[in-house]
């Protein structure tokens, strides 16, 4: 079965779609969290980093 010729600038031209609307959808919930979900991902990074720390520290 043959690659029609224009499918490679059809998946680039996907991923691009993709990463674009994944972008812009992050940027807009960052722009519009609330204070207790700020809450949330500060409280979330701080045990995401504790646990890599900890893990970190076994010889």
């Amino acid at each position: 079965m043959a690659v029609p010729p224009d499918m490679p600038l059809l998946l680039a031209n996907a991923v691009t779609r993709y990463a674009k609307f994944y972008s812009q959808y992050a940027a807009s919930a960052w722009a519009n969290m609330t204070p207790s979900q700020y809450g949330v991902v500060l409280i979330s990074v701080a045990l995401f980093g504790w646990l890599l720390m900890k893990s970190g520290s076994r010889r």
